[in-house]
């Protein structure tokens, strides 16, 4: 347990109303963030516009050179691939036709496994370990906070 836990656990404890003062606090701390946030993205959005400008000319200004190295700093070219699928049927009978199996990534479909441990007593698939992770959520009263969201 966290020092900043213990010390809000410790405020709110023992007082008739603990979880409506926890919820208060949650509240309160997340549109503190909010603001934060806020302002922050607006005072960095100028910024990030510029980098990326920049970022364009030096690629311009590259060339075909891979990478240069500058008095102020080495500059270098990276890419990444992205194949997202067009017709997925039809990848799908290229594969099993092919036996091309390498072009498809390994991955459980969550949707489809949990669909498949409730229709199975709770058991997953074979070779599949699922979890689930608990989180709290805060709905701020709109009559008090003029918002009425989870805030994510």
């Amino acid at each position: 347990m966290s020092d900043v836990y213990a010390e809000i656990a410790e405020n709110v404890k023992g007082t008739a109303h603990a979880l409506a003062d926890a919820v208060q606090q949650y509240i309160e701390a997340r549109n503190k963030r909010r603001a934060l946030k806020k302002d922050y993205q607006e005072r960095d959005l100028p910024l990030a516009e510029t980098e990326n400008l920049l970022g364009n000319l030096i690629l311009d200004l590259l060339g075909p050179n891979q990478s240069t190295k500058t008095p102020y700093g080495t500059c270098y070219k990276t890419s990444r691939a992205n194949a997202p699928l067009a017709d997925p049927a039809a990848f799908m009978d290229f594969v099993i036709a092919t036996g091309e199996f390498d072009l498809l990534d390994r991955k459980a479909n969550v949707t489809a496994v949990e669909d498949y441990i409730k229709a199975h007593d709770g058991m997953p698939p074979p070779g599949v370990n699922f979890s689930r992770v608990v989180k709290v959520g805060v709905r701020a009263n709109s009559a008090k906070n003029g918002e009425n969201d989870n805030g994510e």
